[in-house]
């Protein structure tokens, strides 16, 4: 992120919202995940391990927006 130019002398003080990619957590500042990223991640959960509670709040995740 740094060699790329990402976000340079990002402030501590400072919010991003992303993806969720590793390099983004090493960042100063504090940062969450937007809803895709955690819509992945349950729809991961329920091809991986066919727990209907990952859909369930898939499901809910996206009804509310």
């Amino acid at each position: 992120m740094d060699a790329a130019g990402i976000l340079p002398n990002r402030p501590p003080e400072s919010h991003t919202m992303h993806d969720g990619l590793s390099a983004d957590r090493k960042q100063p500042g504090t940062d969450s995940l937007g809803n895709a990223h955690h819509g992945r991640e349950l729809e991961d959960a329920k091809e991986r391990t066919h727990q209907p509670w990952a859909e369930e709040l898939r499901n809910l995740l996206y009804d509310n927006e």
